[in-house]
């Protein structure tokens, strides 16, 4: 992905299914009748066809209590969620809820199974719900903000992440999350407050302040992202990570020749990490050293071929340098995913897709802010290969739309820039 940080990107979706029957393990282990004990022990061993059947076996009778029988229902959601029947999971949940319509736990596990699915605005009314029976539950406030912030709605995934840091500041990414929308409302100095106040474990541990370091950058404080690098790397004057990412901090301030230096010496410490190669590559590239930002590229490429970013800087470099050819560029892109993101930017550049098809596929996605994300990707790429092509006056909007709707923390927000910089725009 675009995104720099990693650790500041939502982890929620997909990941429902397994933390749903992690959960239900626990809650599992209060069934103490029939054959709930047996369904248990299946569900701990990961054996959730035979954990369903008992559960099966025991919704069966008619004479439990309906306490009891709300958590069998939600004890054979899980189980279906171990099985990847999530519809079947939601209907269970669904069904305890209406024999209890104050089961916290039936509310959270079915907000979290649709939130998994898409579903974000029934999630966010499960979470709602749950949060009406107990508002101090941060975990649930968390997964609210989350989808707050899916649905790109900040202002109110702005205060959720506020709550969860008051009530449990050992979760660091609410801080991160906060500064991250902070940022996206243009409110950088906001967004760095915020991040002063995120906890460091451990004050003798370099990637701890190289973690505070990328957060600095993503919200747009460079000056004091600089000061933590410079911290990690006094912790650990060996620190490759530390000298990369403070050179993409000097990058983003245009100070190319710290940046250049920083680069070189992140090589120096760790030949074997493609980032530095893609990162200095990038800054040559930007700068109008095309030579070797192609070489860089393709050591970048050699040490981490599954990157579909890298081929696409690569053919820019190419593009510029006249030695572009369709072979190479599908060669470089063989082994990559078909199925997903970036592909449609890739089959762009292979001159199998339109312009106007690309921008289809950047918005088919549901998740608001998955689109979003993705335009801004497919105009700078569109707008890039423009600009390499000599076509000034069809990559400047794209460009300029590109400096103004890229999120925080993206590359191709500070490469756009870089290039309008060069135009003189």
């Amino acid at each position: 992905m675009s995104f720099r940080f990693k650790s500041v990107a939502i982890a929620i979706a997909g990941t429902a299914g397994a933390l749903l029957v992690a959960v239900g393990l626990a809650y599992g282990a209060f069934l103490v009748w029939g054959d709930g004990p047996r369904a248990g022990r299946a569900m701990a061993n990961g054996n959730y066809a035979d954990a369903l059947r008992y559960y099966d076996g025991a919704l069966s009778a008619s004479y439990w209590p309906r306490s009891y029988r709300t958590q069998l229902l939600v004890a054979r959601g899980n189980a279906q969620l171990g099985l990847k029947h999530p519809d079947r999971a939601i209907a269970d949940f669904s069904a305890a809820l209406a024999l209890d319509p104050a089961s916290e736990l039936a509310l959270v596990l079915r907000g979290l199974a649709r939130s998994g699915g898409g579903d974000l605005a029934h999630a966010l009314s499960d979470f709602s719900a749950a949060l009406a029976l107990n508002p101090d539950n941060a975990q649930v406030l968390m997964w609210r903000a989350q989808t707050y912030d899916r649905l790109l709605d900040v202002d109110r995934a702005i205060a959720d992440y506020a709550s969860v840091t008051h009530l449990a500041p050992q979760i660091g990414q609410a801080y991160l999350r906060q500064a991250y929308n902070l940022a996206r409302k243009n409110d950088s100095a906001a967004a760095a407050d915020v991040i002063s106040n995120l906890p460091v474990t451990d004050a003798y541990n370099a990637d701890a302040y190289v973690q505070r370091g990328g957060a600095y950058d993503m919200v747009g404080a460079s000056d004091r992202a600089i000061a933590s690098y410079d911290q990690a790397i006094r912790i650990d004057p060996n620190s490759a990570l530390g000298y990369g990412e403070r050179g993409l901090a000097y990058a983003s301030q245009g100070d190319h020749a710290r940046a250049m230096a920083d680069f070189g010496r992140a090589i120096e410490l760790d030949p074997a990490d493609g980032r530095a190669h893609y990162n200095r590559g990038r800054e040559e590239y930007l700068s109008g050293d095309y030579g070797a930002a192609r070489d860089d590229f393709k050591a970048a490429i050699k040490r981490r071929p599954d990157d579909a970013y890298q081929p696409l800087w690569l053919h820019l470099a190419l593009v510029r340098l006249g030695e572009a050819d369709t072979k190479t560029f599908t060669d470089l892109v063989a082994r990559m995913d078909r199925k997903n993101w970036p592909w449609p930017i890739i089959e762009f550049y292979l001159g199998k897709r339109d312009e106007s098809s690309l921008y289809v596929a950047a918005r088919a996605d549901k998740e608001p802010s998955t689109t979003a994300d993705r335009v801004c990707e497919a105009e700078y790429y569109v707008g890039a290969l423009r600009r390499a092509e000599r076509k000034t006056a069809a990559a400047l909007p794209l460009l300029r739309r590109s400096a103004e709707t890229c999120p925080p923390g993206f590359v191709e927000l500070v490469a756009a820039r870089a290039d309008l910089r060069r135009i003189g725009n």
